[in-house]
């Protein structure tokens, strides 16, 4: 019995989340509109009530599961999409970078009503799989993924600020979006946030598969497509560092890293 009610209230939880979300969402896009700054409003209780929810829905399904959230694609990424929700309520509230919302948050509305939808979807690992190097290295990955998420976003508002700037057609985006520099920097911070953090995951994915899944570290397929990810981003701190690329090219090299990001998704596992 105590079983079916968490399954009653994971189901329940699965509905609301996304329309709790999809209310924060509607009202970033308001206060972008009317371009505003917000220092307490129903958007903030609307987003903390919605990572509350959050939260209890991934600790639901720890009870109903007696593992971690994440053990197949979608419930991965529900728990990317609570980390991101996480660290934009650190820069929303912590360091005033309020404007990225109407941008990332029907992004986060589209995500969670997604991994909702489909959360039984996939094949779970093994239990035996499941040890103390795997929790460490995909909750490393995970929240690696977040950055970059969060990342794509500020690098699409820099490219379509830039665009306008460019064209000389400074419509009223122009005069809501943050400074290019702000959004340069911000990119570039959580990229690099989110590089060390999957380099670490990347190195105690080895150690997992050697240790537990008892299988030599090797080039596959999902290691590979990894190994383009951390090049892009690399790639896009080394040319900041050493040729003093900024702007438009480094936005453009994260938004490509991120495409080998979803790739890296949508590959599955590893040939274990």
């Amino acid at each position: 019995m105590h079983m079916v009610n968490l399954h009653i209230v994971a189901q329940a939880l699965r509905i609301l989340v996304p329309l709790l979300y999809g209310a924060v969402a509607a009202g970033y896009v308001v206060e972008f509109y009317q371009n505003r700054d917000r220092h307490f409003s129903w958007t903030t209780i609307f987003f903390i009530i919605g990572i509350a929810f959050h939260l209890l829905l991934l600790f639901v399904l720890f009870l109903v599961q007696n593992r971690l959230p994440y053990d197949t694609g979608f419930k991965g990424l529900l728990f990317v999409a609570f980390m991101v929700s996480l660290l934009f309520f650190w820069m929303d509230h912590f360091l005033g970078e309020i404007r990225y919302g109407a941008f990332l948050f029907p992004v986060i509305f589209a995500v969670t009503g997604m991994a909702s939808a489909f959360l039984n979807r996939g094949i779970p690992l093994p239990k035996q799989l499941l040890s103390f190097y795997f929790v460490v290295h995909a909750t490393l990955l995970f929240l690696a993924y977040s950055c970059f998420l969060l990342s794509f976003v500020i690098a699409s508002m820099y490219l379509l600020q830039h665009r306008q700037i460019k064209s000389h057609h400074l419509g009223g985006l122009f005069k809501r979006l943050p400074s290019l520099s702000d959004m340069d920097e911000s990119v570039m911070r959580v990229d690099a946030l989110g590089l060390g953090l999957l380099i670490l995951g990347i190195a105690t994915g080895f150690l997992w598969m050697e240790i537990v899944v008892g299988v030599p570290a090797r080039i596959s397929l999902k290691i590979g497509l990894s190994s383009l990810v951390v090049i892009a981003y690399l790639t896009e701190h080394l040319l900041r560092i050493g040729k003093g690329w900024n702007g438009q090219r480094a936005c453009l090299i994260s938004v490509i890293g991120f495409a080998f990001v979803l790739v890296t998704l949508l590959a599955g596992r590893h040939g274990y």
